[in-house]
């Protein structure tokens, strides 16, 4: 009730996400299959995927500050443990999170025109929603780590970004300093975005008239990126992964920081 209280909130959120969703179908509007369009697909995609990591992170990141006072107050007089509050507060945020993610994946899916086929279809769709999972999960995280509603806007935008660095788009993997790996391997956006592209180009042919130059196929385009031996399945099981793992982590955390008491001594007659 806390979330869907705030309509105004909701609302500014659901027109910018209906906004930018309309402007990358317009913009990438009925892509046709040579080889420029190549580095469209792979824009619109990594756009996908950063639009889906910071949508649910940060949004989710300032839930648990909202309700600290009163979660606090109602902790004391022991009404719950704070395993079914996590668990209440993580479900309750799937529809408000899953629901439109899954209707503007859609509409560009289909205004973007992506790669025709049922089975490509559904994978994205899979895929973009254990991403939504993901940030969700680092968003609690994040939750469970501020104690002021101000500190998550300001904060949260800071981890997402450094996932962005090392999703594989903007630096090639093998460029990766070797101290900095760690972060290329927990860039629950990297997964998303190498299991999108192999959707996309696995074994894809695209029309070549020879005015670009070197024509390639989405095998080689694959090569080029340094996705040619990622599996879907492997970084599905990777962002579930995760999923498990961030929502331990902030329930450890809300655990860790939950407000102790002293026990009272009974009265010695």
């Amino acid at each position: 009730r806390e979330q869907t209280r705030d309509t105004t909130t909701l609302t500014i959120k659901y027109v910018m996400q209906t906004f930018f969703s309309l402007l990358f179908g317009v913009v990438y509007l009925r892509m046709a299959r040579d080889q420029t369009s190549i580095q469209d697909r792979t824009g619109i995609l990594f756009f996908q995927a950063m639009n889906q990591a910071f949508g649910s992170a940060i949004g989710i990141s300032k839930i648990i500050p909202q309700q600290l006072k009163v979660v606090s107050r109602e902790r004391a007089a022991r009404m719950y443990t704070p395993l079914p509050y996590y668990v209440s507060t993580f479900l309750v945020t799937l529809p408000l999170e899953l629901v439109p993610g899954v209707i503007y994946g859609t509409v560009i899916y289909y205004m973007t025109a992506l790669r025709e086929g049922v089975k490509h279809y559904l994978v994205f769709l899979s895929v973009m929603t254990l991403e939504n999972f993901a940030g969700i999960g680092l968003g609690m995280c994040l939750s469970a780590s501020f104690t002021s509603v101000e500190m998550a806007p300001q904060l949260a935008p800071a981890f997402v970004i450094l996932f962005l660095m090392f999703s594989g788009f903007f630096l090639n993997e093998s460029n990766v300093p070797v101290w900095l790996i760690w972060l290329r391997e927990i860039s629950f956006i990297r997964y998303a975005f190498q299991a999108l592209c192999v959707n996309e180009f696995k074994g894809a042919e695209f029309s070549c008239d020879g005015s670009t130059g070197s024509c390639v196929d989405g095998d080689e385009h694959l090569e080029r990126l340094k996705f040619d031996d990622i599996t879907i399945s492997g970084n599905c099981g990777i962002l579930a992964g995760m999923i498990l793992g961030f929502n331990l982590l902030a329930l450890g955390i809300v655990y860790y920081r939950q407000p102790k008491y002293l026990a009272l001594e009974k009265k010695t007659q």
